[in-house]
């Protein structure tokens, strides 16, 4: 079965905000500023067929010598699908054109399914962060 097709954008457009706003909030302004904070990234998309709504997505950092993958996202409909990997291979197909032989990413240690896929593709753990957060009380 052939993979879908991968849309790679170096502009970010509104749709591709707003299917990422569907994993996680988004702050109008300071979003944006994240995603395009960069001195080079690619929006990267996999669009359902049939609805011609994004259903996968990433960002990817652009860096000499690096590739970082970003906010890696599959609608939950179309999970196991394959589409994550899709994704990914894209990255690396442009990471190699561009003389790239090294790609990071994050994932928090407790999104097991996370830590699974990227395990399942080679990627191992380079290091940890600490987050801190306020008590609730």
């Amino acid at each position: 079965e052939q993979s879908p097709p991968v849309t790679a954008d170096a502009a970010l457009k509104m749709d591709w905000l707003t299917a990422y706003g569907e994993q996680r909030a988004i702050v109008p302004g300071a979003t944006e500023a994240v995603l395009t904070g960069s001195d080079g990234q690619l929006f990267l998309s996999v669009r359902d067929p049939e609805s011609g709504r994004i259903i996968a997505l990433a960002r990817m950092a652009i860096h000499p010598g690096w590739a970082g993958i970003f906010g890696l996202w599959v609608h939950p409909d179309h999970r196991h699908a394959g589409l994550g990997t899709t994704i990914v291979s894209a990255v690396a197909m442009v990471a190699r054109e561009n003389n790239m032989p090294a790609t990071y990413l994050q994932v928090s240690a407790d999104n097991a399914a996370g830590v699974a896929f990227w395990e399942s593709l080679g990627f191992t753990v380079h290091h940890e962060y600490t987050y801190l957060s306020r008590p609730t009380s």
